[in-house]
């Protein structure tokens, strides 16, 4: 039974590939994907939270999206909000993600690598009805990438 496990890894790893993407210091540009509406990950009918893809690039390579060695932050604000009120205001909610961290959350969409994550926003719940994620990307020698603000409506409960 072992056996057939192993031969069963071992042919799935050559058929899905287990490079993923190559890794960089720097990070040129970022991309987020969201579904339409905030999201609902529990029995209460009110949303909870975001679902998001992230995709970093960068010119050093030729591949389309690559994997950070930096770190990366999603930063969560209550209402519309531009890129420079993003980078001056304090967020609602943020997460951190370490490389290391990220490294789990590596996930291979349509032929591109990213990064899935479910994020919730816990006790630090929006009092309007749209909410705007930002991820800013910190290279390990200090020089940060923004992605372009995503605004999220909020579905009524």
């Amino acid at each position: 039974m072992m056996r057939r496990l192993a031969v069963c890894m071992v042919c799935w790893a050559a058929a899905v590939g287990c490079e993923g993407p190559p890794q960089v210091q720097t990070v040129d540009h970022i991309d987020l994907m969201t579904p339409p509406m905030a999201s609902n990950f529990d029995r209460d009918p009110a949303p909870d939270g975001i679902q998001t893809r992230v995709f970093l690039y960068s010119g050093q390579q030729s591949v389309r999206t690559v994997k950070g060695s930096g770190k990366l932050e999603l930063l969560l604000f209550d209402g519309r909000v531009d890129l420079g009120q993003a980078a001056r205001c304090s967020p609602l909610r943020s997460w951190t993600f370490s490389p290391e961290k990220l490294g789990s959350l590596t996930f291979k969409w349509n032929d591109l690598w990213c990064y899935q994550m479910s994020l919730r926003w816990g006790e630090a719940r929006p009092q309007t009805s749209v909410v705007t994620l930002v991820a800013r990307y910190t290279a390990p020698n200090g020089e940060t990438t923004w992605s372009e603000p995503v605004p999220v409506p909020i579905a009524a409960p």
